[in-house]
């Protein structure tokens, strides 16, 4: 970390000076949702792909259930954070919800909502060596993985121009997404995610 830190040539700025909601989904105890063909997906770890959220396998849920918190729900351009686990923040999981579908998060995900930054460049500051080095230094230690909402603010991404930082999240949206929508149709020429 002390390295990266060193050779950055970026200013910094803390994550949560950029978060105006953080939550994650509702811990529901006792009897499981019922089986639905549709109503409003529900964003658990397995539909976090580094590239984008993938809604295939994800369960339904009936509008107004005790799931469909309002404070979860998902908004275009939400962070999703896998939170806990080997192989959610374990694997520097998170993606950019950008899907035109009602969707809520479940309770092993965060919903990171951003005012005056775009979230995918966001996004991209927190798959870099620098930002996944902080995220580990977090989550290593003993016991599972987890990440908490303070830490999550505290961790310090780099601060490129606002050109650079509009350049790459335009990229991100006409390059990366549309291979994304690709891959989620099942077309595998568009590469593994």
């Amino acid at each position: 970390w002390d390295r990266l830190l060193g050779a950055c040539r970026l200013p910094l700025a803390r994550l949560g000076e950029f978060i105006e909601h953080i939550t994650y989904g509702p811990i529901i105890t006792g009897p499981k949702a019922e089986p639905l063909d549709r109503g409003i997906r529900v964003i658990h770890q397995g539909q976090v792909a580094s590239t984008g959220v993938d809604p295939r396998g994800a369960r339904f849920v009936a509008p107004g259930s005790p799931w469909d918190l309002e404070r979860v729900r998902l908004l275009p351009g939400d962070i999703v954070f896998p939170r806990s686990g080997v192989a959610g923040v374990g694997k520097n999981r998170a993606a950019v919800f950008l899907g035109s579908y009602d969707a809520v998060v479940g309770s092993f995900v965060d919903l990171i909502r951003l005012r005056e930054l775009d979230p995918c460049y966001a996004l991209l500051c927190l798959k870099t060596e620098l930002v996944w080095a902080q995220t580990y230094r977090i989550i290593n230690g003993v016991g599972t993985p987890n990440i908490s909402f303070s830490e999550i603010s505290s961790l310090q991404l780099p601060m490129a121009s606002e050109h650079v930082q509009r350049a790459l999240a335009d990229e991100f949206r006409q390059i990366v997404h549309p291979l994304h929508l690709r891959w989620v149709a099942g077309d595998e020429s568009a590469g593994e995610q």
